[in-house]
């Protein structure tokens, strides 16, 4: 008899198949809700039994392993899915609690899932080749605690087993791990509605199937699950000597993703038919599989390695297809929508605005599922937009500062809140009451729902015009914004008041000025922000800090809907750009500096999904890059000729001048920080303006095509 801990994941559920067709008596263990549908999936097994335990970590395993022969732990957690401490205990305790407890038992067989990420870069790929990630670089990045959680694991799990020679241990490494679910009709029991997450790895397959696709494997590399599963079982039989305790699973092939695509084309050209399936020329190029470190280790060793033989590159593409096509069938037949969204549902309120629907749309194409949500008729324009995508829902919530957030909150792993009136659209009184009581009416809704994750959409205004731009920052005694309020209702001059621990602007003042108010209610909203997780450090808050933010819509069709009219509004500071094409304009931004909508969604769905550790808790998100709206206009004369030849940019002698630019106090801090602020690199000033205009002249032709006025107003953007 062998037991199986993770028996409902991926693996666990082909290894517990395989030992049942095998002949094996099988305990498969799970928690929770699983228990029942692990029963329910092996049901026609009369050797097989599903047990819970609740806590692999610490739970009594006695009566589980009461008359094991054998033990294969394959639980543990993927990376990402929990903060470090708990990744690294998790897999500690776990491992060592499974040994302990078999120790005791008596049980001599034991079989551990590990990862090829315990061994170096660089091989050579045996027992002593370890992993040399700290503790240190585990604490600051959930992910690269993950590589550490595996290689401590396995170091403890080695130590512990040389006190007990008796006790003879086995551990795979796999490569990414891709291939079918087991058969039907076990699978359609094992998983019986759409859920991503018992994809695992093998969801990297099933995002071939999207034509938008961008996300593939972080290397290049591949194992089939039922080689996977197939060598634990050779080793708890010892049908097989391996000759080494830890024993990396790779199939000896080229993973090329451009080849597998071709490959589905010809074996499933219905899908090619509707469009399905991903670019082959946006795959990695042939020098990225060539950078396969591992692959000459796995040639050199697949006769020890695979006995039997392995599963080739095209037929472990080829069933995962079938597989996932058959599930697809069988959600349908249960009137189920479709979709390879993760499990992971987020919130994003101001979603139907500027910045709020480019994270919607970036969320919805990394396959999130998300919830959006808006008042009024945006509601309606909201859904409409995304209707397409099966992961995404619209909900209502009338006034952020009060609603009743629980039903919009159940079941999300995260909040994103860009939420904001931009300054002037309401009294002062106003502007400051939605900002205080919205964000944090947001976080206490948060807080109750079990919330941990919370990025709220700041400004660059708190911050200080001189530096340093750090979390204690203070405004400057003069800011160029206070010009953009002095321009639009004529005010005295004022101070803010020094160099304090934050913008220094006084109650008095903002109530005086609807512009001055947006100011005040920003830092103040952030200051009560902080404030309120202190009381609650489980809670991870994350404030950006934007920059002046231009950019395109989302793209079309999505942004036609979301923008069914001309509306300067839905254009937020963009329409700056937009006035670059009045040859009459004379309004530019108060002050030089840039980022790209693009870019600032980006920078949030990093910080949700802990991809990148960003360093500070309010992070300023500037381009580094100069701002000249002169070489804006030179570059949209040479990209876009034909605006020039029909007189419609804007006098380029008129913009602000040269010295304007390099007043730009921040440029320094952003150029300082670049690597730390952009991981994946930044929209630049040209191609931000490019891609703006470009938006804007789509979106214009489709108003011509309603029978809409165009045109752009002589009136201030804001």
């Amino acid at each position: 008899m062998a037991i199986v801990s993770g028996a409902s994941g991926f693996v666990g559920s082909h290894i517990v198949y395989q030992l049942l067709q095998e002949g094996y008596s099988v305990r498969g263990a799970a928690r929770g809700p699983k228990v029942t549908t692990l029963a329910t999936a092996f049901e026609s097994f009369s050797r097989f039994k599903a047990v819970e335990v609740s806590d692999i970590s610490s739970s009594d395993l006695s009566e589980a392993l009461k008359g094991v022969d054998g033990i294969i732990h394959t639980a543990a957690s993927l990376p990402g899915r929990a903060d470090s401490k708990t990744t690294i205990k998790n897999a500690l305790d776990g491992t060592l609690h499974v040994l302990k407890s078999a120790q005791r038992a008596g049980i001599k067989k034991i079989i551990i899932t590990s990862s090829i990420i315990t061994f170096t870069w660089e091989g050579p790929f045996t027992d002593d080749s370890w992993n040399t990630t700290t503790l240190e670089e585990a604490l600051a990045n959930p992910f690269v605690s993950y590589v550490y959680a595996k290689t401590q694991a396995d170091k403890e799990a080695l130590k512990f087993v040389e006190a007990y020679p008796e006790i003879e241990l086995t551990f795979f490494n796999p490569n990414w791990i891709f291939g079918p679910l087991i058969p039907a009709p076990y699978s359609h029991l094992l998983v019986p509605e759409p859920s991503p997450s018992s994809l695992s790895t093998s969801a990297y397959i099933y995002a071939l199937l999207n034509p938008n696709n961008q996300h593939y494997t972080a290397g290049p590399g591949y194992v089939d699950v039922r080689d996977v599963a197939r060598a634990h079982i050779l080793a708890l039989s010892s049908k097989h000597k391996y000759p080494q305790k830890r024993m990396m699973l790779k199939a000896p092939e080229r993973t090329s993703y451009r080849d597998a695509i071709s490959y589905i084309a010809t074996r499933f050209p219905e899908l090619k038919a509707q469009g399905r399936l991903a670019d082959r020329e946006k795959a990695p190029t042939e020098e990225w599989v060539d950078g396969d470190k591992w692959l000459e280790w796995s040639v050199k060793t697949k006769e020890e390695t695979w006995p039997e033989g392995y599963k080739g590159w095209e037929e472990c593409i080829g069933d995962t297809i079938e597989s996932l096509l058959d599930m697809e069938k069988y959600w349908k037949s249960k009137g189920l929508e479709l979709g390879s969204s993760r499990s992971t549902y987020l919130s994003v309120s101001g979603a139907s605005g500027f910045v709020g629907s480019h994270v919607v749309y970036q969320l919805l194409q990394e396959g999130y599922s998300v919830r959006g949500a808006a008042r009024g008729p945006k509601v309606t324009t909201l859904q409409t937009a995304f209707e397409s995508f099966n992961g995404f829902k619209a909900v209502e919530v009338p006034d952020i500062s009060s609603s009743d957030l629980s039903e919009a909150l159940k079941g999300v792993d995260g909040i994103i809140h860009t939420a904001a009136s931009l300054p002037g659209r309401a009294d002062a009184k106003t502007t400051i009451k939605n900002a205080l009581e919205g964000t944090l009416h947001v976080l206490k809704s948060a807080q109750q729902a079990g919330i941990k994750n919370i990025i709220i959409t700041s400004s660059i205004i708190t911050f200080a015009w001189e530096g340093p731009v750090t979390d204690d920052c203070t405004f400057f005694k003069f800011s160029p914004w206070l010009a953009l309020c002095r321009s639009h209702v004529m005010l005295p001059p004022v101070c803010f008041g020094g160099w304090t621990a934050w913008n220094a602007t006084t109650l008095e003042e903002a109530l005086a000025n609807p512009y001055v108010s947006y100011v005040y209610a920003k830092t103040q909203a952030d200051k009560e922000a902080l404030k309120f997780v202190e009381a609650y450090p489980e809670m991870e808050l994350r404030l950006f800090n934007p920059n002046w933010i231009f950019g395109p819509l989302i793209p079309a069709p999505y942004s036609h809907f979301l923008v069914p009219e001309p509306s300067p509004s839905s254009l937020s500071t963009s329409a700056y750009i937009y006035a670059l094409l009045n040859k009459n304009n004379q309004h530019y931004t108060p002050s030089p500096g840039y980022v790209d909508v693009r870019d600032v969604a980006r920078a949030h769905i990093l910080a949700l999904s802990s991809k990148h550790k960003y360093p500070q808790k309010r992070m300023m998100l500037k381009a580094p890059e100069r701002t000249s709206y002169r070489d804006a206009i030179s570059y949209i004369a040479m990209r876009f000729p034909e605006l020039k030849a029909q007189g419609r940019l804007a006098d380029r002698e008129k913009v602000p001048t040269e010295e304007w630019v390099d007043g730009d106090k921040r440029l320094d801090c952003s150029v300082k920080t670049k690597e730390e602020t952009w991981p994946e690199g930044h929209k630049g000033w040209k191609e931000c303006v490019g891609d703006t205009i470009e938006s804007l002249l789509d979106m214009e032709k489709y108003w011509k095509s309603k029978g809409l006025e165009v045109g752009v107003s002589d009136a201030a953007p804001l």
